[in-house]
C-alpha cells in the first residue's frame, strides 16, 4: 500500500490494474500499482504499453488511464468540474425557458447563445445569421482523373523456367539369365574310376 507524502490525504483508490502500472510518489520513488491501493495528491500514475488502470477518485469520479500513458494527480485533474456554481437541473432550465417563450419573450434575449449561435462572438454574422453560404460551380464537371502515378499494366515479366525434373525416357527392359551347372560323373557299379 502507498503512503501519504507530505501529509496528503488519499485522493482515490485503485480499482482495476491490467499490465505494468506504476505510481510515482512526490519523492520520485515508484511503486507497483495494486488493486485497493490509495493514491495521493501530486503523485503520478504511469502505464506501460500493455497496461490500463482505473482509479475511483474521492469525489466519486472514475479516472481511466490507457496504455502507454502518464498523468499527474494535481489540482487540474482532481478539481475538474468542482469549481463555480452548480447549474440547475436541465429539466428546470428547459421548463423555465419554455414558459418564458410561451409568455412571448424573445428566445435570443432569454437564453445563452448556442455554440453554433448567431451572435458575432460565436461565429455568426452581425445580423444574427449562422454563417456564409458555400457555392459549388459545376460548369466543368468532366475531366481526366489521375492519381499522379502510372496505373497501367505492370512491366514485370517472369522468365521461362526449365522443367523441374528431366523427362523419364522409357527403354525396353534387358533380361539376363545366368545358370551355373556342376556335373560330376560317377563310375558304373562294379567298375573302378579311371577305366
Amino acid at each position: 500500500m502507498g503512503t501519504a507524502a507530505s501529509g496528503n490525504a488519499g485522493v482515490g483508490t485503485i480499482k482495476v490494474v491490467i499490465g505494468d502500472v506504476k505510481v510515482i510518489g512526490v519523492d520520485g520513488v515508484a511503486r507497483q500499482a495494486i488493486v485497493g491501493d490509495k493514491v495521493f495528491a501530486k503523485e503520478t500514475i504511469q502505464t506501460a504499453a500493455n497496461a490500463i488502470v482505473q482509479v475511483q477518485l474521492e469525489n466519486g469520479r472514475m479516472l481511466d488511464l490507457g496504455r502507454d500513458s502518464k498523468i499527474a494527480l494535481d489540482d487540474d485533474v482532481l478539481n475538474v468540474g468542482q469549481g463555480g456554481a452548480t447549474p440547475a437541473p436541465a429539466t428546470t432550465d428547459i421548463a423555465a425557458l419554455q414558459a418564458q417563450i410561451a409568455a412571448g419573450a424573445d428566445p435570443s434575449k432569454v437564453a445563452e447563445a448556442t455554440a453554433a449561435g448567431g451572435a458575432p462572438g460565436a461565429g455568426g454574422g452581425a445580423d444574427g445569421g449562422g454563417g456564409t453560404a458555400g457555392y459549388i460551380d459545376q460548369a466543368n464537371s468532366t475531366g481526366q482523373v489521375t492519381s499522379g502515378y502510372s496505373t497501367g499494366i505492370g512491366g514485370i515479366a517472369f522468365p521461362d523456367l526449365p522443367e523441374a525434373l528431366p523427362p523419364v525416357e522409357e527403354e525396353p527392359p534387358t533380361v539376363s539369365v545366368s545358370v551355373r551347372v556342376n556335373t560330376s560323373v560317377l563310375p558304373a557299379p562294379g567298375t573302378t574310376p579311371g577305366d
